[in-house]
Formats: structure tokens, sequence, C-alpha cells
């Protein structure tokens, strides 16, 4: 231990010298044989990250997709239950009310008309506003 301390304290040029050209000699040596270990490892690591990646993509598809589904089966039992517990004549209450505020529930709106396709009153089925 005391060869480094001298090193390391300002001992002898020499040595220092002789430390510097051995490490410049076997450098190449060392970084080959710890680049033909460190290179495939670290495309095992790599390999392993795609692997990865791909599979959580397609679990989180997976996963979107199916609330996806539970959101359209929870909508569509919500439209049943409200449709049977108001029953059909419900919907034509709604139409009723609308025509009666002078509103069509299938009236397009003024965006949805076609330029030059009559006037307003014609378009509204020649209502008089409320």
């Amino acid at each position: 231990m005391a060869f480094f301390e001298d090193i390391f304290k300002g001992g002898n040029i020499i040595t220092g010298l002789a430390i510097g050209v051995g490490a410049a000699i076997f450098a190449p040596v060392i970084g080959s044989v710890l680049s033909g270990i460190v290179k495939p490892a670290a495309k095992a690591g790599i390999k392993g990250g795609l692997r990865l990646y791909a599979c959580g993509k397609a679990t989180v598809e997976s996963v979107g997709e199916t609330v996806s589904d539970i959101v359209a089966e929870a909508g569509t039992e919500l439209h049943e239950a409200r449709e049977s517990k108001h029953g059909p004549a419900e919907g034509k209450k709604e139409e009723a009310a609308s025509a009666a505020r002078g509103v069509s529930p299938k009236q397009p709106t003024s965006g949805q008309r076609k330029a030059g396709s009559g006037t307003e009153k014609e378009q509204s089925g020649n209502k008089p506003p409320l």
C-alpha cells in the first residue's frame, strides 16, 4: 500500500511514468475485453426494454378497449332504464314541449342549414314564433 501512497504524495516521477505507459499499453486490451462483455449485456437490456414496451402498449390498448366497451354498455343500460321508466311516450311529450316553444328537436340549427334552402319560416314548418 505504501507504493500507491507514494504515487499520490508526489513520489518518484519514474513510477508515475511507468504506470502511465502501462495503462496506455493495456487500455486497448482491457477495453476490447470489456466491450466484448458489456456490448452483449447492453443489447440484451435494450431488447428486454423493447419487449416490455410492446407488452405494456398491448396491455394499455386492451384495457382502453375494455373500458370503452363498459362505458358503451352502461350508456345503453341507462338509456333503456330511462325509456322503460318513462315509456316511449315520454319522447313524444318532449317533442310536444319543444314544438310549443317553437323549436323542433329534429330541425337543423342555423349552422346546419344549406344556403338558399328557403326562408327560416319555411324551414320551421310555417309555425309562428312564440
